[in-house]
Order: C-alpha cells, then structure tokens, then sequence
C-alpha cells in the first residue's frame, strides 16, 4: 500500500521533485527492487524530498541496509566545492536547505539507517568498498561528463537486481539520458519501464501536485521526468 502520509511529509519539503515522481519512484522500487545486500544512496540528496520516498519504498520492501543521503552541502569546508555549477558554497541558493539537523530527523523518521555524507558524489562513488542495491542520480547540474563519470563508476559496483533512477530524465538536460543509455548499452542492465499513469492517478486523486513545494517544471500539472536501469 502506498504510504500517504509519507507523501503528505515529502510535498512539504523544498526541492525539484514532483509528487509523481516520488509516487513513481517509490512504486518501481516496490515492483523491481531485486537487490537487498548492497548500500542505497541519493546523490544530490539536498533537503531530502527524493531521499524520503526512496527510503521509505526501501524500508517497505524488507530492505535494511545503509542509505547515504550524499550532498557537499552538508560539508561547506569541502574543497570539491570547486568542481561545481557554482564553484563554490556561498554561491548557493541557501533558501532550500536552512538546518540539516531537520533533515536527520526527518530522514531518521522514515529510515532509521540513513546517514549524511558531505561529499560530491564522485567523491562517494570512489570508495572502492561500494556495493550498491539503489541509487538515485541527482547531483550538481546533470553537465554531461559528470553524469557519465557517475555512471561509469557505478556500471560494475552496482549489485545485480540493482536500480539506478535518475532525475531530470528526458527533459531539457541532455546528461541523464545520455548515461541511462550507455547503461543499456553495456549489455548489464535493463530499462525498467515507470508506470506513470498509475502514479498520477493516485497524485490526482490525492491532490498531492496542490502546493508541492517544488520548483521542477512550473506549469507542468504531472511532471514525469525520471528514467531507471536494473542491472542484469
């Protein structure tokens, strides 16, 4: 069953996340998730609207290992700053993220094994330790050569049965589709088809998109704008 209240705490928390995608994120993860022994991760976590409804279709689907919520705004020292959109922290519109400590609390709430990373995903994604179940892609501004760097780190460090999601999939970024492709292309992962119909079904009927604290596609009722591969 999905879970509303859930839904009703991630539209109240500022980030460029539709409540179709999070219905729809959650959804795929609780029909196609046949991963449980590796780490999940959000990378470009920010205040955590993705991070919540992932962690919460995770925790619904008997999954109990880490998930890192990793985002360089949780560490403003970090030198990897540098590398970018904005070159460096306090250049960043602050308005989204005003006290990480509620991000913990509320992160905690939905998924007691969720833990702050502060750094830039390429950084996360160097551990050479890494096995990972779940992965949102989400970081910096979806440049091309990051998002592909992202992917060609995790090609053979996710798990099979693994799922990696990524936003602003087909939309006015080029990035996203671009490394959801080469995935495919690799002959070690599969596209896995997003029932969008249903997740705005259950959006309308719940007026869930109604005061939605997000920036992400004004003027679009649904939007819809996230892609998934499943390794092989």
């Amino acid at each position: 069953m999905r879970p509303l209240k859930t839904f009703r705490v991630v539209k109240n928390i500022p980030g460029a996340i539709s409540m179709t995608e999070a219905v729809g994120i959650y959804d795929t993860i609780a029909t196609h998730l046949k991963s449980f022994t590796g780490v999940a991760a959000d990378l470009g976590a920010h205040a955590g609207k993705s991070s919540i409804a992932g962690a919460k279709a995770l925790l619904d689907a008997g999954f109990k290992r880490p998930f890192y919520m990793v985002d360089l705004a949780y560490d403003l020292d970090n030198p990897e700053w540098r590398t970018t959109v904005q070159g460096s922290a306090d250049k960043m519109p602050w308005g989204y993220l005003k006290d990480s400590d509620k991000i913990i609390k509320r992160a905690m709430q939905h998924y007691p094994k969720c833990e702050l990373m502060g750094s830039s995903s390429l950084q996360f994604l160097a551990n050479p330790h890494l096995a990972i179940s779940y992965v949102f892609i989400d970081a910096d501004d979806h440049q091309v050569d990051l998002v592909m760097a992202e992917v060609k780190k995790l090609e053979d460090i996710v798990l099979p049965g693994g799922l990696v999601f990524f936003h602003d999939f087909e939309n006015q970024y080029i990035g996203p589709a671009q490394a959801h492709a080469y995935l495919i292309d690799t002959g070690k992962y599969e596209n896995i088809s997003i029932d969008w119909d249903s997740a705005k079904a259950y959006v309308k009927k719940n007026k869930l998109e109604e005061g939605n604290v997000s920036w992400h596609m004004p003027g679009m009722d649904f939007p819809a704008f996230v892609g998934c591969a499943r390794r092989l």
